[in-house]
């Protein structure tokens, strides 16, 4: 390993605060959870049971009185906690993700995540 002089930072998407139910429905089961956060390449969640990593299913967030649904795959699995990468193949997915960042952040949603170094 380097030195710190040496380290590459690579931003990630801001993360904002979404605290709403989800359903993530896999070919042989669905799962009932609720969003931690959300970004525009995915989102975290706490789920009614453990999720085995690299699975995809579609995922529908309640978003006031409607749902968004957007296909995912699940990159982390910690405990009941996962971390949902959004698996976008057009306009219509990255329009929901846009919605879905907007709620969070009309719901009054702080962003938080990685800061850039000073």
């Amino acid at each position: 390993m380097g030195s710190d002089s040496q380290r590459i930072f690579i931003p990630r998407a801001p993360r904002f605060v979404l605290k709403t139910p989800v359903v993530l429905e896999f070919p042989d089961d669905t799962v009932k959870g609720h969003s931690i956060n959300v970004s525009e390449s995915g989102m975290a969640a706490t789920f009614a049971q453990r999720m085995d990593l690299w699975a995809k299913g579609s995922l529908s967030v309640a978003v006031g009185d409607s749902d968004i649904s957007l296909n995912v795959r699940v990159a982390r699995a910690d405990g009941r906690e996962a971390g949902l990468n959004f698996q976008i193949a057009d306009d219509d997915d990255r329009l929901a993700v846009q919605k879905l960042i907007a709620y969070a952040i009309q719901m009054g949603a702080p962003p938080y995540g990685d800061m850039p170094p000073p």
